[in-house]
C-alpha cells in the first residue's frame, strides 16, 4: 500500500513538473496582455474660441457616448484659458463641458492654463501656468488624483530644469502622465478639418481611412519598440487631441485597438506599471514621448526601429497640414 502511494505521489510530481516545464517553454509564445489608456489634450476642444459652445457640447456628447459604450476609461487634459469668454470672464457653459466629462466618470487633468511649454518659457513661468490651470477643474474632481501632461511633451531643456519642475509638480500633488503612443495624429486632424469645413466628403473619407490605417501600423511599430526596450508589452498611454477627426471616428479607433486585443485602462491604472519608475534622465526640446525618451537615453535614436518615418504620413496629408489657416464658417459665438 505504501509503495503504491509513493508511486502515485511520484507520478503526480512528474506530471506537475512536466506541466510547469511546458508553461516555461511555451510562455514566450503565449500572447502578452495589452493595455492602453486613451488621453485627449487641449480640452474642451482645439481652438475652442473659434466655435459656438453649443456645437462643442454636441460633439462632446457624441464622444462621451462612444467612450462609455466601450468602457474606455479615458483622461482629458484641460487648458483652462479655453473656459473664459475673455481675459477675466469665465463662461459657465464651457465649465459645463468639464462637468459633463467628470460626470461620465472620466479623468480630468491639467495641461497648463495657457499651454506654456518649457522650451520657450522659464521654470517660473511654467509653474505659474500650472497653478493657474487648476483653479476650475481641481475643485470639481473632489480630491481625486491630479494628473499633468506637459504641453508639446516638453519636459525641460536641461536635466536641472526637468528635476525642478518634477519636484514642483510632486509638491502640488500631481502625477505626470507619460505618453507611449505619440503618432502624427495632429497632421491628419488639420487635413481633416480642412475637408470637414469645405464640405469635401470624398477627402473626409479618404483622410479618415488613411488615418486609421496609419494608426494600425504605428501601433504595431510601438509594440516592437516596446518589446525591444523592455522585453515585454507595457501599459500604454496614447496621445490624442479634442478635434473633429477623433470625435467623428472614435469608434473606429476603439475597434482598431480591440481588434489588436487591447484592454482599455484608466490613467491611474496605467501609472501602476513599474516601467514608469525607471530613472529617466532625458532632457531636451524635442518633445519626445516616453519610449523615444528611453531610446534616446540608450543612444538608440539612430536605430531604424526608432525612426517613426517607417510609418509615413501620406504626402497629401502633409501638404494639407502644412498650413492650418483656412476659411472658417463660425464667428466667435
Amino acid at each position: 500500500m505504501q509503495s503504491k502511494l509513493t508511486q502515485l505521489v511520484t507520478g503526480l510530481r512528474v506530471v506537475a513538473l512536466s506541466g510547469l516545464l511546458f508553461l516555461f517553454l511555451a510562455s514566450p509564445l503565449l500572447p502578452q496582455k495589452k493595455e492602453v489608456c486613451l488621453t485627449f489634450d487641449d480640452f474642451p476642444y482645439v481652438q475652442m474660441g473659434r466655435y459656438p459652445v453649443s456645437l462643442i457640447k454636441d460633439k462632446l456628447t457624441r464622444l462621451i457616448k462612444v467612450l462609455e459604450k466601450y468602457d474606455a476609461k479615458p483622461a482629458a487634459f484641460i487648458n483652462e484659458i479655453q473656459l473664459y469668454k475673455d481675459e477675466s470672464t469665465i463662461d459657465p457653459r464651457r465649465v459645463e463641458l468639464v462637468q459633463m466629462w467628470i460626470d461620465a466618470g472620466f479623468t480630468m487633468g491639467n495641461h497648463g492654463f495657457r499651454h506654456v511649454d518649457l522650451s520657450f518659457h522659464t521654470a517660473e513661468e511654467f509653474k505659474e501656468d500650472v497653478l493657474n490651470g487648476e483653479k476650475i477643474f481641481a475643485p470639481m474632481i473632489k480630491g481625486k488624483q491630479k494628473f499633468y501632461r506637459f504641453p508639446q511633451l516638453e519636459v525641460g531643456n536641461t536635466l536641472e530644469i526637468k528635476r525642478e519642475v518634477e519636484r514642483f509638480l510632486e509638491e502640488n500633488n500631481y502625477k505626470i502622465l507619460p505618453v507611449t503612443i505619440s503618432a502624427a495624429e495632429y497632421k491628419f486632424a488639420i487635413a481633416y478639418s480642412k475637408a470637414y469645413y469645405s464640405k469635401n466628403e470624398k477627402y473626409k473619407k479618404k483622410i479618415a481611412d488613411d488615418y486609421i490605417a496609419y494608426l494600425s501600423k504605428f501601433i504595431d511599430l510601438v509594440e516592437k519598440q516596446t518589446e525591444f526596450l523592455f522585453k515585454r508589452q507595457i501599459k500604454h498611454v496614447m496621445l490624442l487631441h479634442m478635434n473633429e477627426l477623433n470625435i467623428d471616428h472614435m469608434e473606429r479607433l476603439i475597434l482598431l485597438f480591440k481588434k489588436k486585443k487591447y484592454k482599455f485602462i484608466s490613467a491611474e491604472d496605467a501609472m501602476t506599471d513599474e516601467v514608469f519608475t525607471i530613472r529617466n534622465t532625458y532632457a531636451g526640446r524635442d518633445g519626445l514621448g516616453f519610449i523615444d525618451q528611453i531610446a534616446s537615453m540608450r543612444r538608440l535614436m539612430g536605430d531604424p526601429l526608432f525612426d517613426d518615418k517607417r510609418v509615413p504620413v501620406p504626402d497629401y496629408v502633409l501638404e494639407l497640414s502644412d498650413n492650418d489657416f483656412y476659411d472658417f464658417p463660425y464667428d466667435n459665438e
